[in-house]
């Protein structure tokens, strides 16, 4: 091996410690609350990844720098870091990576719309709550391609929730039972997700033999 090659392969490795180094201490930050210093180091550990080209490096940096955007309530930040996220995961061709970023963007949009219909802006909230629906509905067809049934729980429940949000009662009640038939093939029909969707089913099932005349 020629020596500016030897040299290269070790730029690569000490970079790549650094941004492993420079994670671990984000993740530090993190745990003490710090959060503007764990965005800084998460954020040096991402730049480094960007340079190697280290694909599977920038998807854990800039899931970190989201995850602190989220508690900071930087949710516009939040969903740049997971939208980039879903890009990567397109070019890696990994379907499984993409849903599940995807699902995490619609949970974003999701309270967003909540947030809004409470201040009564219906109109952003609409908006909003159709975003969520759209990463929730590809999440389901990607989790439906992979056979992924779990994934496609997820997306399902989320949809149904969507719907009870805005007031579609039938078609939430269709898709609530749709993710417990789910939960019962996954042999968790006894879990905490079944018993609060079944609670969900019950109060729809209420507000509805309520509004018939």
């Amino acid at each position: 091996m020629p020596e500016n090659q030897e040299l290269n392969w070790q730029l690569v490795e000490d970079l790549t410690v650094r941004a492993t180094y420079y994670n671990k201490l984000g993740l530090f930050f993190h745990r003490k609350g710090e959060y503007p210093k764990a965005l800084e180091n998460f954020k040096a550990a991402l730049l480094i990844a960007e340079q190697l080209g280290d694909m599977d490096g920038e998807v854990a940096y800039l899931n970190n720098i989201g995850g602190v955007n989220k508690v900071l309530g930087n949710n516009i930040e939040a969903l740049k870091q997971f939208q980039a996220i879903t890009k990567i995961a397109k070019k890696l061709g990994d379907l499984s990576l993409e849903a599940t970023y995807l699902n995490r963007m619609g949970l974003i949009y999701h309270d967003q719309g909540n947030h809004f219909k409470e201040l009564e802006q219906y109109k952003e909230a609409l908006k909003l709550f159709q975003e969520a629906m759209k990463c929730y509905k590809t999440t389901l067809k990607i989790a439906g391609q992979l056979g992924d049934k779990n994934k496609k729980m997820i997306a399902i429940n989320n949809i149904a929730g969507i719907y009870n949000v805005q007031g579609n009662y039938p078609k939430a009640l269709k898709y609530y039972e749709d993710a417990l038939t789910l939960l019962t093939e996954l042999g968790l029909k006894d879990s905490l997700e079944a018993e609060k969707i079944r609670k969900n089913v019950e109060i729809i099932k209420g507000t509805m033999k309520k509004g018939k005349p």
